[in-house]
């Protein structure tokens, strides 16, 4: 083989190591993106009587974010189980 030819080769061989090398990252970045086991809810209230919501956030099941408002120190939250064959929510 010439210098030329292994060079070409090497070149190769280092296009295809990167390849691999991506699609591997790509799979395990995927992996590791599961979701919440439970949704939660949480809102914010402006006092201790909890009459009138000032603000809100929360995650889905399907891992959506949401907010709105304002924290308080006055807050209430909920939360349900994501798994389909928990029938109690627990």
């Amino acid at each position: 083989m010439t210098f030329k030819s292994l060079r070409t080769a090497a070149a190769r061989n280092w296009k295809a190591t990167t390849l691999v090398l991506a699609l591997v990252a790509g799979a395990g970045a995927t992996a590791a993106m599961a979701y919440p086991a439970r949704s939660i809810e949480v809102e914010y209230f402006s006092d201790a009587t909890y009459n009138d919501p000032v603000g809100g956030r929360g995650i889905t099941c399907g891992g959506n974010q949401w907010h709105w408002g304002e924290q308080t120190e006055f807050a209430i939250s909920y939360s349900e189980s994501c798994d389909t064959r928990d029938p109690i929510g627990f």
